[in-house]
């Protein structure tokens, strides 16, 4: 297994996280009760946990797109977006729904989720060895 496909994907999704947040910061702390965000900028012990589990998922999708033969960074994308619809945003869906939470808050954190599959998606399968 390669781990620099994997790894290029993380650091994507880390930095997509980053812009897609600091884009959305104000609108998010506009929904959220006070003391309920993050207050300035996130911890860093949180920033590196946020970088590992990005890497250990984008080395999951790269074994997955492995055994279901993604060609190209095409199928890949497909492959990531549908895996991220079926798993993570209907799990946000149901907090959102059992947790009273916002729509903002459900459409900034789906759409980022999307986003950055997308992007790993697209890096592992179009990634040639």
């Amino acid at each position: 297994m390669h781990f620099l496909p994997a790894l290029v994907a993380a650091v994507a999704m880390f930095v997509i996280g980053g812009v897609w947040y600091s884009l959305f910061a104000k609108l998010e702390a506009k929904v959220l009760a006070p003391g309920m965000g993050n207050e300035g900028k996130p911890p860093g012990l949180a920033l590196l946990q946020s970088l590992i589990v990005s890497f250990i998922t984008a080395l999951i999708f790269q074994r997955l797109f492995y055994f279901v033969h993604a060609p190209n960074g095409l199928h890949g994308i497909h492959a990531a977006v549908l895996i991220c619809l079926a798993t993570v945003v209907a799990s946000k869906y149901s907090q959102k729904l059992f947790r009273q939470g916002t729509w903002t808050l459900f459409f900034i954190d789906s759409g980022y989720q999307l986003v950055s599959y997308a992007a790993m998606g697209a890096i592992l399968g179009g990634w040639k060895a």
